[in-house]
């Protein structure tokens, strides 16, 4: 008589997603450090603005930012691509200065590459037909830890880089740069913190199960 296989089949089809998550990671590792150096490659440094409502129409009809154009608009704020080539003294940008510009974009895609990571692991301890490892809630806590870090870290970057690019090319009072913040990452950082209790209840329960077999 041929023995059953005591494994179930269910969890094993989270195997292949945690492989396509490692990859994930270290392809956004790669970005996180490839996007900077092309920049730096680059003649011109290119950034992110967001503008107050009131002062739009002028600091876009001004001379700094004839090389920029409107991408995002809202209540609140709106977003504009600066390109900036050479000052006004006709300097070429800086190299720091062009690294300043992909700061932002370099914290979030690390952070994205931390998280996929981190999932990957959750998921092959599931595939592996072991969901409450002692590691699991961990792992949700430093989701949403990197979650809240590197988006508050972006935003907080492209508002003082841009701050910076605008005020090497004019007067920063006139274009009026705003910071902005998004309510979606602490969202997905609470989601992440609800999980990791729930494994860490299940963990418990486990534990607790398994004193009294």
């Amino acid at each position: 008589m041929e023995n059953a296989d005591p494994t179930p089949e269910a969890p094993r089809l989270t195997s292949p997603l945690s492989v396509v998550l490692m990859v994930l990671a270290a392809g956004l590792a790669v970005l996180a450090v490839a996007l900077p150096a092309i920049q730096v490659g680059r003649g011109e440094a290119v950034a992110t603005v967001d503008l107050s409502p009131s002062a739009t129409a002028t600091a876009l009809g001004s001379v700094e930012l004839a090389t920029g154009h409107v991408t995002a608009t809202g209540n609140d704020r709106v977003t504009v691509n600066l390109v900036v080539s050479e000052l006004p003294d006709g300097q070429p940008v800086g190299t720091l200065a062009k690294l300043a510009t992909q700061a932002g974009t370099f914290l979030w895609l690390t952070g994205l590459a931390v998280i996929c990571f981190l999932l990957a692991r959750v998921l092959a301890d599931i595939g592996a037909g072991r969901p409450f490892e002692a590691p699991q809630a961990r792992r949700f806590t430093l989701i949403a830890l990197a979650v809240v870090v590197c988006s508050a870290g972006a935003d907080t970057v492209n508002y003082l880089q841009a701050r910076a690019l605008t005020a090497s090319i004019g007067d920063p009072a006139a274009i009026a740069v705003t910071p902005y913040y998004s309510a979606i990452p602490l969202v997905l950082a609470a989601v992440s913190l609800v999980l990791a209790g729930a494994f860490r209840s299940g963990r418990r329960i486990q534990a607790d199960t398994e004193g009294l077999i």
